[in-house]
């Protein structure tokens, strides 16, 4: 395998990290939702997972 040929895996490799990195956080927020309203459904009161959320620093 030529040098050539190995130099765009590397860029479109780096380009797909900066994708997958945006992916991965958008999947970590919506399983954070998705345990609040697992909390709610559970039977744990509105004011109190508002109080949670804002205890916990809204990241």
């Amino acid at each position: 395998m030529t040098r050539d040929a190995v130099a765009p895996c590397l860029l479109s490799d780096s380009h797909a990290g900066g994708e997958m990195t945006m992916i991965l956080k958008e999947k970590i927020s919506q399983a954070g939702a998705t345990g609040y309203i697992l909390l709610w459904l559970l039977g744990i009161p509105i004011p109190i997972l508002l109080l949670i959320f804002l205890l916990r620093g809204c990241t």
